[in-house]
């Protein structure tokens, strides 16, 4: 009689043991995974937003780079994919403070020379994961790449 109790708590143990794996196996593989997809999304539509921002409003207020700082981010000189020198400049030169007055965090903006891959600008921050989106523009008639990664994690 004792052998049974003790077999059938050793059962027992087991049984909640391997329902105790099998709940954190599936946190780990099935919620986690669901979760990083859906951080991945969130930081793609995030840096999508902010590049096509860029390559097509010149900005709020429209004249941010000798006024001041934008409220809302805008590198164009006010026709599409024609980005301001200026506007340029003042995100290379003043990054945080651009940044932080447009409300944009956790990207990395980067301006390249598509001739040449040199990077004209990079403004913002690394991290470990994020999503990448580049926009064709021209700076001075010369067409440069504009990167936006966006980070998450």
């Amino acid at each position: 009689m004792r052998a049974q109790v003790k077999l059938e708590a050793i059962l027992t143990f087991f049984i909640f043991i391997i329902t105790i794996f099998w709940i954190f196996n599936f946190y780990f593989l099935k919620v986690r995974g669901v979760v990083y997809e859906i951080d991945s999304d969130i930081a793609e539509l995030k840096a999508q937003s902010v590049a096509e921002l860029l390559v097509l409003y010149p900005g709020d207020p429209s004249n941010w780079d000798s006024t001041g700082f934008p409220a809302v981010i805008g590198l164009t000189n006010g026709t599409p994919y024609m980005l301001s020198l200026a506007k340029v400049e003042k995100l290379r030169k003043n990054c945080t403070s651009v940044l932080e007055s447009s409300g944009i965090d956790l990207v990395l903006i980067e301006i390249i020379n598509a001739s040449n891959n040199e990077r004209i600008a990079s403004c913002g921050s690394y991290m470990a994961y994020g999503s990448s989106i580049e926009r064709r523009a021209f700076l001075n008639n010369n067409p440069v790449i504009v990167r936006v990664t966006a980070w998450w994690g």
